[in-house]
């Protein structure tokens, strides 16, 4: 059993190494306290301060210093996204991906200030500003794992994460500046109309443009972080048309979990997340995984049609609860 385990991480063994590593890191820093957090931060960030003074060994040191919120948000998301391009690429594939994304975004991200900093558009102060994190190595990881998607799906998935990730930061922004009241609404509104669309069994006519693929994406964005709910512009555009139950099941899947994790970020850096709602997660997560499971079992048994007609009884039941909780 212990052999067999053992097996099992060994595939997986630099996302495994880097969880270990940054874990005891976030937990040394915790334990040091404040003060001490704020000087190591300093240190590592790649910021135009120490990149302009020779420290390169930021661009190494930073990926392994977290500074985006408590460790139980971002770390499983972060494990499942790097697990899963291991699996997929291999060990030295998944290693070269993310320090490519990590070392280039950081020194495009520090051309750009510098230019910005000579040109008087930011203060001289910008130089300074902490940076440190895996954003920008997961997010290239992220990115490649479209390669994995047949060649027909790769740009609009493109395009749905590009228009998230744009449409979740204003849904949140939207949420936290308005009343529940009109809010609960509102989502109402969107999900019951979205519902009255499919069930007219409108289907797009001929594939979808790329105006269309963004707007889906935008507005996915855009209700996960006012509501939590991405499914139902990407449910419509899957449903009305022609897609094969089980090609829509999956990538809608897939497609949650990406999105899940730019939510997870915006509402983080907004400090809408704190232990209260990690613990109501922990508890919930049997519910989730016994649902999943469930819902597998019985995928194969269901038809077409009562596949579709269950999505829109399900898109009616959320825009009801809306309303009711």
């Amino acid at each position: 059993m212990l052999l067999r385990l053992l097996a099992r991480l060994a595939r997986v063994r630099v996302t495994v190494a880097y969880a270990v590593i940054v874990t005891c890191v976030t937990v040394a820093l915790y334990a040091l306290g404040p003060q001490a957090q704020d000087r190591v931060i300093s240190h590592v960030s790649t910021n135009l301060h120490n990149l302009s003074r020779g420290h390169f060994g930021t661009l190494l040191d930073s990926a392994f210093v977290i500074d985006a919120g408590p460790m139980y948000v971002w770390l499983p998301g972060l494990v499942c996204l790097l697990g899963l391009a291991e699996l997929m690429w291999g060990s030295v594939r998944l290693m070269v991906a993310f320090a490519v994304g990590h070392v280039g975004a950081t020194l495009l991200v520090a051309a750009g200030l510098t230019a910005a900093v000579e040109l008087s558009w930011l203060p001289v102060s910008v130089s300074r500003a902490t940076d440190v994190g895996m954003s920008y190595g997961a997010t290239a990881v992220l990115g490649l794992l479209t390669t994995a998607l047949p060649r027909r799906w790769r740009p609009a998935w493109m395009g749905w994460l590009l228009a998230a990730a744009v449409g979740v930061p204003v849904g949140n922004l939207v949420l936290t500046r308005s009343e529940p009241e009109p809010m609960r609404w509102a989502i109402s509104a969107i999900v019951l109309g979205a519902v009255i669309l499919l069930a007219s069994g409108w289907h797009f006519s001929g594939r979808p443009r790329t105006a269309t693929t963004l707007a889906a994406g935008v507005s996915s964005g855009f209700l996960n972080g006012l509501s939590g709910m991405a499914g139902p512009p990407i449910a419509f555009y899957y449903l009305a048309g022609d897609t094969p139950a089980a090609h829509v099941r999956a990538n809608l899947t897939t497609y949650f979990v990406f999105v899940d994790l730019l939510a997870i970020a915006a509402f983080t850096s907004r400090g809408l997340v704190g232990w209260n709602t990690g613990v109501q997660a922990l508890l919930l997560t049997p519910a989730v995984v016994l649902g999943g499971l469930l819902g597998s079992r019985l995928f194969p048994l269901a038809s077409e049609g009562f596949y579709r007609r269950l999505a829109l009884v399900l898109l009616v039941g959320v825009a009801i609860g809306a309303l009711i909780l």
